[in-house]
């Protein structure tokens, strides 16, 4: 479709999960993506970044500033219970159903249980954060996978950290759980181009910490403010990461900056990304379009 719109003289807008740093390539995978890239995006009337990387991405190709438009990975939070009255109805009761009192420090893994997610990191982590702390540490795993039983085997080495698989979950579901943890980890080891479940943390209000493999990262999650970035694959700066991160858990002003961080990559800001980059290239086509700063959400 991209090439016949091309061919045909159709002006073409780009969005897509553009990137560098998501896996390794070996040199002349490297050359090939980036002779094809570079020949795909000199067709685009507009390229569409949804983050900063995205947005490198297109400058490391040699793609002018003046045709890129930002347009933000976001997520449809419409279905969630992300205010602080939401907080008080939910967080109670899941963490009751976890048996977890006010002493212990709930941590939550969201995503597939897979290799490159992660999992792993996140149980041995915690494991270093009890027998340097002496505290308590309950790991919920929201979400399924072919790890889970290998993780289940593997807490059992791990005394002192508990650890709770909820399953999958929907959406409709998904705010008790982000409630009632205190942190998120995504500690993703490779192929996580941006980190949704980032999004949908920082709109409830919990700080997160991420590898520096996650997408995201240099846009949603703030050193000290929003979370904090471990480097990707090691369990002792994952494990530091974590003892920060959970200095900022359970205050209001963090919740507070979580959601002011995120608010800008909503479905309105991303909407109003599409639109802006329409209408620059219709009125260069001969009409005069004014462009919308948002269209909410």
């Amino acid at each position: 479709a991209i090439w016949a719109a091309a061919r045909s003289g159709h002006p073409l807008l780009f969005r897509g999960e553009t990137t560098d740093h998501a896996r390794q390539r070996c040199r002349a995978e490297e050359a090939l993506r980036n002779q094809l890239l570079s020949a795909l995006y000199a067709r685009c009337s507009r390229l569409l970044y949804i983050g900063t990387r995205s947005r490198e991405h297109f400058l490391r190709l040699g793609c002018p500033g003046e045709r890129m438009v930002f347009s933000p990975y976001c997520v449809d939070s419409t279905s969630f219970r992300s205010t602080e009255p939401d907080r008080t109805a939910l967080r109670a009761r899941i963490r009751s159903e976890w048996d977890a009192d006010d002493d212990v420090a709930v941590v939550l893994f969201s995503g597939k249980l897979v290799e490159r997610k992660g999992c792993r990191l996140a149980l041995d982590a915690a494991s270093e954060i009890v027998q340097r702390s002496q505290g308590s540490v309950l790991l919920v795993f929201l979400g399924d996978g072919p790890l889970r039983d290998e993780l289940r085997k593997r807490a059992d080495g791990h005394p002192g950290v508990r650890v709770f698989f909820a399953g999958f979950q929907n959406q409709r579901a998904l705010s008790a759980y982000f409630h009632g943890a205190d942190l998120l980890v995504l500690p993703s080891r490779h192929s996580e181009t941006w980190g949704l479940v980032v999004n949908e943390a920082l709109s409830h209000g919990l700080p997160c910490v991420v590898s520096d493999g996650v997408g995201c990262a240099p846009d949603l999650v703030e050193a000290g403010v929003t979370g904090e970035v471990a480097e990707t694959g090691s369990v002792e700066s994952l494990s530091e990461a974590l003892r920060r991160g959970l200095l900022l858990a359970r205050r209001l002003e963090i919740r507070q900056q979580c959601r002011a961080k995120v608010a800008t990559f909503s479905v309105g800001r991303a909407a109003a990304g599409v639109a802006e980059a329409f209408f620059e290239v219709a009125g260069s086509e001969g009409g005069a379009h004014a462009a919308p700063a948002d269209l909410g959400g």
